[in-house]
């Protein structure tokens, strides 16, 4: 799969710029977990300590 060269800077493993489906993947699910993670952390400290 070809992408943007300033996309593809956070997808690629190998340093390439030719990038699998399954690199691809894998690398967005694991940036969207990261982005739940950090706001379900901020939702926390905001219901708890803020309110």
């Amino acid at each position: 799969m070809k992408l943007n060269k300033k996309v593809a800077k956070y997808f690629d493993r190998k340093g390439t710029g030719e990038i699998t489906v399954y690199d691809f993947i894998i690398r967005l699910l694991g940036y969207i977990s990261f982005t739940l993670v950090i706001l379900a952390t901020l939702a926390w400290i905001y219901y708890n300590y803020l309110i």
